[in-house]
């Protein structure tokens, strides 16, 4: 909760009377797990999802003075971040990271942000994965369970 949402929430707050006043654009990058349940790992998902929560009510009360938001929904990005993963007591994790399609560069990524933050759009889902996840979890919301526990399962409980 700290980094994800209450750092967006606290730099977000320092930034908002010159977005106001520019007129300006916020851009929160969140994730698949902002929408949609992620197996083992409840608390990421659960700041993800209060960030969605904010920026959503957020954009209601400040797009009328002329600011817009942008929340960006990825799914997995090539940053190294595994590296430096830990389990679940602090030690370094030993298992590989369970990876669904295929990674993102940041580079792409930013030109996919670029485009959306020029044409105002309101959500970026920017790849398939994220695209799949958001339309299955919201029809089909047992089938999405069904799906992510039995690919990332493994990973997720250790099994």
């Amino acid at each position: 909760m700290e980094v994800n949402f209450f750092g967006a929430l606290h730099c977000t707050h320092a930034a908002l009377a010159d977005l106001i006043t520019r007129r300006g654009m916020v851009i929160a990058i969140s994730s698949v797990a902002g929408f949609a349940p992620l197996i083992a790992r409840t608390g990421y998902a659960a700041s993800k999802h209060a960030l969605h929560g904010f920026f959503d009510s957020l954009r209601t009360e400040i797009e009328p003075l002329g600011v817009k938001v942008l929340v960006v929904c990825p799914s997995f990005i090539h940053t190294g971040i595994e590296k430096n993963a830990l389990a679940g007591d602090g030690s370094p994790a030993l298992h590989p990271q369970v990876i669904v399609g295929t990674r993102s560069t940041a580079e792409a990524m930013a030109e996919r942000i670029l485009k959306a933050a020029i044409s105002e759009r309101r959500l970026l889902l920017p790849d398939s994965v994220s695209r799949a996840s958001w339309w299955v979890a919201r029809l089909l919301p047992r089938l999405y369970v069904r799906l992510m526990v039995r690919k990332v399962g493994k990973e997720m409980l250790g099994g």
